[in-house]
């Protein structure tokens, strides 16, 4: 069988000496402890600050990573672009795929990459074998789409053509 013990509640009327009066603090000793918050106060704020530049500071360093990942991904896009602005002068394609260019658009891209924490790295290894079955099977199935569009044009251009006159069946000498 357990026993249970009791014990009157402590008060904090307990510890504190009842005998000697509550006399007034002392006016030093008052600025003493407001010059000690006034030094916590100002420690937290240097410490709140540094924190948040430090912060900006990771998250610009970040934000960077990912403006470079996707200046690479830029740049290798740019290899088949190359090829296929075949009919685009020069500086129009510099135009559209230009360093400046290129830049401009890895920025925004960046930032909505960082907005969905969304990393080349993570990317790829996700959707990279998608990725190549579409390089793969891509150029195929246009030239396939070409060939099936040229093939459907000839059909209707050979629908359109009057049929041509058929010879009699007979042999053409009115029977014997």
């Amino acid at each position: 069988m357990v026993k249970r013990i009791q014990t009157p509640a402590a008060d904090v009327s307990d510890v504190v000496d009842k005998a000697a009066p509550a006399g007034a603090v002392a006016p030093d000793v008052i600025a003493g402890l407001d010059a000690i918050l006034e030094d916590i106060g100002a420690d937290e704020k240097t410490a709140e600050q540094a924190a948040s530049k430090a912060g900006a500071k990771v998250e610009q360093q970040q934000l960077d990573t990912l403006e470079d990942e996707v200046m690479e991904l830029l740049d290798v896009v740019v290899v088949p672009a190359k090829a296929l602005a075949w009919f685009l002068e020069p500086h129009q394609f510099e135009q559209l795929w230009g360093r400046a260019t290129r830049k401009a658009m890895a920025e925004p891209l960046a930032a909505i990459a960082r907005r969905h924490g969304w990393s080349l790295k993570n990317t790829m290894s996700e959707y990279g074998p998608y990725l190549a079955l579409a390089l793969a099977v891509g150029p195929p199935a246009m030239t396939t789409a070409k060939v099936y569009k040229q093939a459907k044009q000839w059909q209707r251009e050979q629908a359109t053509k009057p049929a041509p006159v058929a010879a009699p069946a007979g042999g053409g000498d009115g029977g014997a």
